[in-house]
């Protein structure tokens, strides 16, 4: 294994483009077995290293998000300690998806992520799109705990009032969501 990593990180460290990711996403759609590679890689944050190694393994996500449901909780532990909004932004799409096909009592236990994922939500001290995906986590968290979905909305109704055109498009649809999920459940 340590063999793999030594030839794998030499290439992770060149500058990458659409096309050699897409060729190490083949080659981990061929390959499951070498996905802990890039994890335990992702997991050295070193900044060159897991901004490409991320976006690697969100693109294997888009392919086939089953493959990384088993690092579920890696990726939890990997998005708590990250200072890139880079890899943070890959790893919570990756968590967003992979959440609503985890067991519920497990992603309950996980209440601290929510609360990490409100505070990236309505702090302007990160990217959009990690405010976008933490958003996403945090209705994902209401659809399993509806308790949670009044307070939700009003966060959210709250900070899309100072953000950008995306955020307040993508909170407007989990609004929307939200909203219809609440309302089902209540008859």
């Amino acid at each position: 294994m340590n063999n793999n990593i030594i030839s794998v990180t030499e290439q992770l460290n060149k500058p990458l483009g659409k096309i050699q990711v897409n060729q190490f996403v083949n080659v981990l759609l061929q390959k499951p077995e070498y996905i802990d590679v890039f994890i335990t890689i992702l997991e050295k944050k070193e900044k060159r290293l897991s901004m490409n190694t991320a976006w690697i393994l969100a693109s294997l996500n888009d392919e086939d998000f089953t493959l990384l449901l088993p690092y579920f909780h890696r990726f939890i532990a990997i998005n708590k300690q990250t200072k890139s909004d880079s890899v943070r932004r890959n790893t919570t799409k990756i968590i967003g998806k992979a959440m609503m096909h985890i067991p519920k009592d497990e992603i309950l236990e996980l209440g601290d992520l929510y609360d990490l994922c409100v505070s990236w939500m309505v702090s302007e001290n990160f990217a959009i799109a990690v405010r976008c995906n933490a958003m996403s986590i945090v209705a994902n968290f209401c659809l399993l705990e509806p308790e949670l979905i009044s307070e939700t909305i009003e966060q959210i109704e709250f900070t899309k009032e100072y953000t950008s055109t995306g955020f307040k498009s993508r909170s407007t649809k989990l609004i929307n969501q939200l909203q219809k999920f609440q309302n089902k459940n209540l008859f």
